[in-house]
């Protein structure tokens, strides 16, 4: 197997018209920088390599429709890959991947996701905005919740609940009644996804795990991020309708989301 690439591959005539490549089974321990100049790509296969991450600067493969990087070492997924517009195909199976970045969900042509056998613990609630996904594959993953219980929650700032009030009650502000970094900051509030809550949250969030119906046969860990304790503590004293509700709303995602995965492959 190979280590390296001829040099000048990404100028030589070739490289214009070069629609398929395949350098799976060699010894590339990271994607040779030619490769990315070549941009009509429409196929990339780097599978079974030596591969420890994905650069950043894959996402100029813009005609890019099948990436398989399966078999290798891939610790992490930068949220650049998300910038390929044609993607339809990825292929990230047999690594070391612990998390998916939500960015992913801005693949919206991807047909096809391969992720068993990595070390995925948790989805990001956003890959239910892969609308035309058809197949998911999951297996050999972990996927239990080994951390949500011990995670403790750090209270707001006295700025993020400044910031919570502006934003939740609708204060009204211009550019010119605050300096520029809290403006900025204000644009920064996430809403909280609890429908009962109807809060934000800037830099302090509660995370949980919650699990989502797909397809009537398997459910998969979404994480949510929520304001405060109050929108999932199982210890309140409306623990049982909190259990319900949150039951109810995994019920209701699940039915917009049974049509959208047509299979989820677990085992």
């Amino acid at each position: 197997g190979t280590r390296a690439l001829p040099k000048g591959l990404g100028q030589a005539p070739l490289a214009r018209s070069l629609r398929v490549l395949n350098f799976s089974g060699n010894r590339f321990s990271e994607v040779p920088p030619a490769l990315l100049q070549l941009r009509g790509l429409r196929s990339l296969s780097l599978g079974g390599n030596r591969l420890h991450g994905i650069p950043p600067d894959i996402q100029e493969l813009q005609s890019l429709e099948f990436l398989y990087l399966g078999g290798n070492f891939i610790t992490a997924i930068p949220p650049e890959l998300a910038k390929l517009p044609s993607l339809r195909y990825l292929v990230l199976c047999d690594n070391k991947i612990q998390s998916i970045p939500p960015q992913l969900a801005q693949l919206h042509s991807l047909r096809s996701l391969s992720l068993h056998n990595n070390l995925l613990t948790y989805l990001p609630r956003e890959i239910l905005n892969l609308v035309h996904l058809e197949e998911l594959s999951l297996r050999g993953n972990p996927l239990v919740v080994r951390f949500v219980r011990d995670l403790t929650y750090n209270p707001p700032s006295l700025q993020e609940l400044a910031g919570r009030t502006v934003k939740t009650r609708n204060v009204p502000y211009a550019p010119s009644d605050l300096p520029d970094s809290l403006v900025r900051y204000l644009s920064l509030a996430s809403n909280c996804p609890n429908p009962k809550c109807g809060g934000v949250y800037f830099d302090s969030c509660v995370r949980q795990i919650k699990f989502v119906d797909f397809c009537g046969k398997y459910r998969l860990p979404l994480m949510h991020y929520l304001c405060s304790p109050e929108c999932s503590s199982p210890y309140s004293s409306a623990s049982q309708s909190s259990t319900s509700q949150s039951e109810s709303d995994s019920e209701d995602e699940a039915s917009v989301a049974a049509h959208r995965m047509q299979k989820v492959l677990l085992g």
